[in-house]
């Protein structure tokens, strides 16, 4: 739908360079609006910079093939390993590489770099609102959502843990643990509701499951040899991944819970033991 529209419109329109509109919404659509939004702000910043960057080497190298040959090199060096680190290096050193290798038969200028980054941008729009108001409302689009209520409120338990172990135990409260093993439960739930099997997201609730269990059975805690420092220090990491949850692809959200939630079982049952 996004390519039909985009293609049709600016081509009715006679809009120059139309085909990176494509290409804005090839890079930046998503399964979710996190997902989306976080490759857009990647997308548009970096292509920002490399067009600033595509100036500059279009003044550099005019006129000059080998100069040209040699930043399309050095651009493409840097670009394809940077982009597995960040996306958003992507289109800071791919942009030169592609305007200056697309357009061997035609002298580029300033405007026609602007044309692309003004139908780039149209593109990743459309993107966003594609996700927003026409993408299918499926469960799936809810896993990175219920991946990060799991990792937030496993934190807070562990926080509360830590408390304990520190300064004793308060009278006695179970919501933290309540409300960590209701993120599993419907984590659980909506698993068994979709269609299509998602190991990594069960691996996470198994992971959550380990990490309480390794837990509620020293309560009440304060005896229990668990190391408070380790509780927090395991409650900021899972902290820190649930909030950059929404900057990985889809499949890899699974894939860093379970991590997170492995990791921090390790640290407090090290202390445990």
């Amino acid at each position: 739908m996004c390519f039909t529209v985009a293609y049709a419109g600016l081509t009715w329109l006679n809009v120059p360079h139309a085909s990176w509109a494509l290409v804005g919404i090839l890079t930046t659509l998503r399964p979710s609006w996190g997902a989306t939004r976080t490759r857009i702000t990647k997308r548009l910043i970096g292509l920002c910079l490399g067009c600033v960057l595509t100036v500059v080497l279009l003044a550099v190298t005019s006129g000059r093939p080998v100069a040209a040959a040699i930043a399309i090199t050095v651009c493409g060096g840097i670009a394809r390993p940077m982009r597995g680190w960040n996306y958003g290096f992507w289109p800071v050193f791919g942009t030169p590489v592609l305007i200056l290798l697309t357009e061997t038969h035609a002298h580029v200028v300033w405007s026609d770099v602007l044309q692309r980054l003004t139908n780039n941008a149209l593109g990743a729009l459309l993107a966003a609102v594609t996700v927003l108001f026409v993408w299918p409302a499926r469960e799936e689009r809810r896993l990175p959502e219920r991946l990060q209520t799991l990792l937030e409120t496993h934190a807070r338990f562990l926080e509360r843990v830590a408390t304990v172990v520190e300064y004793g135990p308060p009278p006695a409260r179970e919501r933290r643990v309540r409300a960590a093993a209701a993120a599993s439960a419907d984590l659980r739930s909506a698993l068994d509701r979709l269609r299509g099997p998602h190991p990594d997201a069960v691996a996470a609730v198994v992971a959550a499951d380990r990490l309480r269990g390794a837990i509620t059975p020293l309560r009440p805690y304060a005896t229990s040899g668990l190391s408070a420092p380790d509780l927090r220090t395991a409650a900021s990491h899972l902290d820190v991944t649930a909030a950059g949850l929404t900057s990985l692809e889809f499949d890899a959200t699974g894939r860093s819970a379970t991590g997170a939630l492995d990791s921090a079982r390790a640290a407090v049952g090290a202390g445990a033991a």
